[in-house]
């Protein structure tokens, strides 16, 4: 009750014309990377049973997160927050662990810090990809689903689902709410439907007493413009 009652105490203090009044937020999260142009899949995942064939871990010295493959040839969406390093503005390394077990060295190609999305290219060709759509396609109350690594490696491919609340805008930021269980290694993973559409990237959740089940996706329909790249 008492931990429940600080965070609404500071949520609504973010809210106090006082304080926002003096506040300085800056919205203008483009990045000026040129446009990188990829090749589509032509074997996109279909059906959500394909999806693990395009899901990864994305492993640092830090620790890990999830991924997936947008490319056949190799390029794979993650968080930011996942490759960052404990320095700021410094990298992490990154090793890709395949559906299979196979390790691969990653290379980091760009990224968009204040979206936190993450494009990574390894040697590589998977048997299927998720195809990055610029069109908003969910609906709310949807059956969705996402594969990942939660809190352990070793439990790596594992799945979770649940269901899209809604969509929420705040300081020129759009995010999916679900009614979903993740933990710190599902970061990164694809949000996905029954017919394998993606839907999203997990991003966060929310923790605290008495809060359970509600978590956080950046936009599928946005990953393009967040981080200026397309099919060709």
């Amino acid at each position: 009750m008492f931990a429940d009652a600080i965070d609404i105490s500071y949520l609504n203090l973010h809210k106090n014309a006082v304080l926002t009044k003096y506040l300085k937020q800056d919205n203008n999260f483009t990045i000026t990377d040129p446009v990188l142009s990829l090749i589509a899949p032509n074997n996109s995942i279909m059906e959500k049973s394909d999806a693990v064939l395009a899901s990864v871990i994305v492993k640092t010295p830090q620790g890990h997160g999830s991924g997936f493959a947008i490319t056949q040839d190799g390029y794979i969406i993650t968080n930011y927050h996942v490759i960052s390093g404990r320095l700021n503005n410094k990298l992490s390394t990154v090793k890709i662990i395949t559906s299979s077990g196979e390790e691969l060295e990653g290379k980091i190609v760009r990224y968009n810090k204040y979206r936190d999305l993450a494009l990574i290219k390894v040697d590589k060709t998977f048997e299927k990809a998720f195809k990055v759509n610029n069109v908003k396609s969910f609906k709310s109350l949807q059956d969705v689903y996402t594969i990942g690594a939660p809190k352990s490696i070793e439990l790596g491919q594992s799945i979770s689902s649940g269901m899209i609340s809604n969509e929420r805008k705040n300081n020129n930021n759009n995010l999916l709410q679900l009614g979903m269980s993740v933990n710190a290694g599902n970061s990164g993973g694809p949000l996905f439907d029954n017919a394998g559409t993606l839907h999203g990237v997990i991003v966060s959740k929310l923790v605290g007493q008495n809060t359970e089940g509600v978590s956080f996706a950046i936009p599928g329909y946005m990953i393009s413009d967040y981080l200026n790249i397309g099919y060709n």
